[in-house]
């Protein structure tokens, strides 16, 4: 993937396939770098930065982890995972009554996801 990004390195998806071959690996920060410099690429991918937000959400980083999930959901509000990813950076917040919601439209869109399920039943059982 390294040598890839140095031939073509306007190629937006160059960096992101390195930055995902970074996450899995652990290298974290390398990982953001990359998702950084695809969304610079290209602003409009909401693939990228709902690969830097789970990053974000790998390091701890909820709250910057929640304004990736947000922007990848502004550019393509019909991914469930998008909702349901965030729905947990909201919920490591303490931001329960948003996680709920976040749950419930991922389910909205994917009804048979049992880990949007579990996940807002859940928080419903800390709202008490």
């Amino acid at each position: 993937w390294r040598y890839r990004a140095r031939l073509e390195p306007s190629n937006a998806s160059s960096y992101n396939s390195r930055g995902l071959v970074h996450d899995k690996l652990g290298s974290l920060d390398q990982a953001l770098d990359d998702f950084t410099a695809a969304i610079e690429l290209e602003p409009g991918n909401a693939i990228y930065s709902h690969n830097r937000g789970y990053c974000f959400r790998n390091k701890g980083e909820y709250a910057r982890a929640v304004a990736d999930y947000s922007q990848a959901i502004e550019l393509n509000p019909w991914n469930a995972t998008a909702f349901n990813n965030r729905g947990y950076a909201r919920r490591k917040l303490g931001e329960l009554a948003g996680a709920v919601e976040d749950y419930t439209r991922s389910l909205d869109l994917q009804p048979d996801s049992v880990k949007s399920l579990n996940n807002r039943g859940y928080c419903h059982a800390k709202l008490g």
